[in-house]
């Protein structure tokens, strides 16, 4: 699918926003509440662990070297600070365990630990099971995939838009 190229009236920043724009910026906006509504009651059923503290774990289970903090916060989209928050907690529950990186001693590096391993491994299940049930089953494969470049396209725009400001 071809980048598009945005009608001035959608560019213009004083121009009312249209139906179709408010339908569907409402739609996502609610589809994604329900879904993470619906993510937090099944993780409620299956952990005591909060969507954030779940989104870690996820995070930390691809990448068994574990990650250093600041990259774990850019791939959460938190703050730094209320990520070392959460990861305090997570330590404190034994899922999770800091340390310095070998060629760096002030890079601090967060990674599971065997029972945060085992936590993530059910919860990877629970939350599949989730999202096939919940999302994926109302998208056939054309849809999965002009919903995945939509969507990436918005982030990038986004993030090129945070990078710029900052």
């Amino acid at each position: 699918m071809a980048e598009p190229h945005a009608p001035a009236e959608r560019t213009a920043s004083a121009a009312p926003l249209t139906a179709e724009e408010i339908a569907a910026f409402r739609g996502l906006l609610k589809s994604g509440a329900l879904l993470r509504r619906e993510a937090g009651r099944v993780l409620a059923e299956n952990s005591d662990l909060t969507g954030v503290q779940y989104e870690i774990l996820r995070h930390l289970g691809s990448e068994s070297a574990g990650l250093r903090m600041h990259e774990l916060a850019d791939r959460c989209v938190h703050s730094r600070s209320g990520l070392t928050y959460q990861v305090t907690q997570l330590e404190r529950m034994g899922l999770v365990a800091r340390c310095t990186a070998d060629n760096n001693e002030r890079a601090v590096i967060a990674k599971l630990t065997e029972s945060g391993e085992e936590m993530h491994e059910k919860l990877r299940r629970v939350h599949t099971e989730l999202l096939r049930e919940t999302f994926f089953s109302h998208l056939n494969d054309e849809e999965l995939r002009t919903l995945t470049t939509i969507t990436q396209r918005i982030c990038r725009g986004i993030e090129a838009g945070l990078e710029e400001s900052n």
